[in-house]
């Protein structure tokens, strides 16, 4: 198994659960609004800080089998962008379209 190639000596710290790519679909200048239930607040933010952890998607478990602590976050970046110019290419043709 082979995941995209990365500097190991340069790993992806703060991972999104929901990709930034989604995230900028709902923002403007990647300024997002967000709540943080814990606190009730609301606040403005960069679409970098939310919807993430750190080191979310690292696992010995699957390095043990891949030999690539962080292969989950590499692997799914290409889809990740797929999907991001897919989406950003369907909202423009929606407002070019008339």
């Amino acid at each position: 198994m082979t995941a995209p190639s990365d500097n190991a000596d340069n790993p992806t710290k703060n991972q999104h659960y929901v990709p930034q790519g989604y995230l900028r679909n709902f923002s403007t200048k990647d300024q997002i609004f967000a709540y943080d239930k814990s606190e009730r607040r609301k606040f403005k933010t960069n679409v970098r800080y939310v919807a993430a952890e750190t080191y979310f998607y690292d696992s010995d478990e699957l390095e043990k089998i891949t030999g690539d602590r962080q292969f989950i976050e590499k692997y799914l970046r290409r889809p990740e962008a797929l999907y991001a110019d897919l989406v950003r290419g369907l909202i423009e043709s929606l407002y070019t379209a008339s």
